[in-house]
């Protein structure tokens, strides 16, 4: 069995995918290609299946529909859909995409001059892209057969037993993981 883990890109995929293989042991795959350094860095601090969609990953994230021309593309059985408030990710994509990290920012604040008319400009276009992303899952959750998780980060944040416990009942198929080894 296949699962697709989606986010909306910066969505705090990192934090999941890292409790689910300290968890299980397991390797999480990535439909993003070892030649960008955000994504070495990420194989680098211990995400040792970024990289992988064929079936040595179980788990592959992905940020799909919203694809890059290097992105290669796949199919699941069932999807994990891990959504953030956007007003949250739109800034530490915008640090992502302008210094190519995951780790640095600007000194210049994002609602002062020179950054203001960049900033506006990329808040709109990722408020439209979000607004399409998450139509897409919704839409995906109604009209087809394929089942669908979906989960908020902040409430990983708030109580992530709760919500690990959650995600591997449903990735398994079972009603409780009450008892095993998983719980």
């Amino acid at each position: 069995m296949s699962v697709m883990y989606a986010t909306y890109p910066r969505s705090g995929n990192s934090l999941m995918r890292k409790y689910f293989e300290n968890l299980t042991g397991i390797a999480t795959g990535s439909d993003m290609v070892m030649k960008h350094s955000p994504n070495v860095a990420l194989q680098f601090c211990g995400f040792k299946g970024e990289g992988l969609m064929d079936s040595r990953a179980w788990i592959k994230k992905s940020h799909y529909p919203m694809k890059f021309h290097f992105m290669k593309g796949f199919e699941s059985e069932i999807a994990v859909i891990c959504t953030r408030n956007p007003l949250d990710i739109s800034p530490s994509l915008f640090y992502l995409c302008f210094t190519v990290t995951h780790v640095v920012s600007f000194k210049e604040k994002l609602v002062d001059a020179p950054m203001w008319e960049f900033w506006k400009n990329f808040q709109r276009r990722c408020t439209e892209s979000w607004h399409t992303w998450h139509n897409y899952w919704v839409d995906m959750a109604k009209s087809s057969n394929k089942p669908i998780y979906f989960f908020r980060f902040e409430d990983v944040l708030a109580n992530p037993r709760k919500e690990l416990r959650n995600l591997m009942q449903f990735v398994l198929g079972v009603e409780s993981i009450e008892g095993t080894v998983m719980e």
